[in-house]
């Protein structure tokens, strides 16, 4: 069975080894708001906050919400791919030439 929202963070949270305290402050959110997203009390977290939180665990939005079938390995490189479109031009070309470095 797939898991809900809340146990898909704290699944994400704990492969991360990150502390609600850690993924507090990575994303700006109290550690009691954390515990009750994992324990789906509260009702579901903005869109603004779920990006913030699948940025933090290096995820995309879809994964954290379940949403498509996406597996973990493509939800972290679709991340990674949105991450690398946001940086300059030479920390892209910094990246590719280690890339090429690492599959030679």
């Amino acid at each position: 069975m797939d898991p809900g929202f809340g146990e898909r963070l704290r699944q994400l949270r704990k492969l991360r080894n990150m502390t609600y305290e850690e993924l507090s402050r990575r994303t700006g959110t109290s550690k009691g708001y954390l515990y009750e997203l994992e324990s789906n009390k509260p009702p579901r977290p903005s869109a603004n906050k779920i990006l913030i939180l699948a940025e933090a665990l290096g995820v995309t939005a879809d994964y954290l919400l379940g949403a498509g079938g996406e597996a973990l390995d493509d939800a972290e490189d679709a991340a990674f791919i949105n991450r690398y479109r946001q940086l300059s031009a030479d920390a892209r070309r910094k990246i590719r030439d280690i890339s090429s470095i690492v599959s030679s």
